[in-house]
């Protein structure tokens, strides 16, 4: 299944973060097969989830 362009994946791929953060923004939820332990979603995970409530 796809799930749209995530970039390469890399924790400095500014597309692959725009990504992240808009999927959870959509869904309320990591896209699927995202690990959770993984740095980049530690480094967002707290923008992301103040912005559902500022936006």
């Amino acid at each position: 299944k796809e799930i749209g362009d995530f970039g390469s994946g890399y924790p400095s791929d500014e597309r692959t973060i725009k990504f992240l953060k808009s999927y959870f923004h959509d869904n309320s939820r990591w896209p699927p097969g995202t690990r959770k332990s993984w740095k980049t979603i530690e480094r967002i995970r707290p923008v992301v989830k103040l912005s559902d409530f500022g936006d």
